[in-house]
């Protein structure tokens, strides 16, 4: 949007080539203006705003150092975050990525833009801080609910790539599970180890290690709902998350965590 700093732009830009680039895939950005209800589409749509142009022109720089297709363009709309959630569906994305806004509390009651873009894309949607990717020298994927979703070790490498940093899987595991378990879980670490770009770390957690080891790390990327339930709820969610005051990057996965819906991979 017209709000977002042009260093910021810059960074979720490459984050998403990046992402695309494990893919073999393409990136298309788009600038979205919001126009308030009284005034009618059309004239805005008309001209293009020195705002726009210097959109473009930053996109065009751009388009010369990604390793990736870009694509780019402006859309007006009476209303952003569903312009964004229809943009997505009609063009059948794989995954937005977006400024994540620091919204505290009424966020969750009054749904802030990126929230609600969250709780209702047809796709993966990323919240990102870009100015938290600027030099963290580690990035953890974090669970503690079975495997790690292959997409998000995905984003996690591209996100590790671009930020010039290494990889720790941490996952939790019982503290009663069986030597059998443990070596299955440090075989599975491995085959993902092997499917990613950067250095990889492996950190299975049992009894009280979460604080000590999440502290550690400057930037977290976790399933949105974990957090997203514990603070609508008061209920625990993951321990990794909660245990931790780290950055973290909000991924949410509509096709497993929207209730009432079905999601589709794309």
């Amino acid at each position: 949007t017209e709000e977002i700093q042009p260093s910021n732009e810059a960074t979720l830009v490459r984050l998403a080539a990046a992402v695309a680039q494990g893919r073999d895939s393409r990136i298309e950005v788009v600038r979205f203006d919001e126009v308030p209800d009284q005034l009618p589409l059309e004239p805005a749509m008309a001209d293009l705003s020195a705002g726009d142009q210097a959109f473009e022109e930053r996109m065009q720089a751009l388009q010369d150092e990604l390793p990736v297709q870009l694509e780019y363009g402006e859309i007006v709309s009476h209303d952003l975050r569903h312009a964004i959630v229809n943009f997505a569906d009609h063009h059948e994305a794989d995954l937005i990525v977006i400024e994540d806004v620091e919204d505290g509390v009424s966020g969750y009651v009054f749904e802030e833009d990126d929230e609600w873009i969250a709780s209702h894309a047809p796709c993966d949607v990323a919240l990102v801080d870009p100015e938290g990717l600027e030099e963290p020298d580690t990035l953890a994927l974090v669970t503690d609910s079975g495997p790690f979703d292959p997409f998000k070790v995905e984003i996690a490498d591209a996100l590790a790539s671009e930020a010039g940093a290494s990889l720790v899987l941490i996952q939790g595991l019982r503290a009663d599970a069986t030597d059998e378990q443990r070596r299955g879980l440090a075989a599975y670490h491995e085959e993902l180890a092997d499917l990613c770009t950067v250095p990889v770390e492996s950190t299975v957690l049992e009894g009280d290690t979460v604080d000590a080891v999440v502290d550690s790390i400057p930037l977290l990327l976790y399933n949105r709902d974990d957090g997203l339930v514990a603070r609508l709820t008061g209920r625990p969610s993951n321990p990794v998350i909660e245990a931790s005051d780290s950055l973290g990057i909000e991924v949410y996965s509509p096709a497993r965590n929207r209730f009432g819906r079905s999601g589709r991979s794309t």
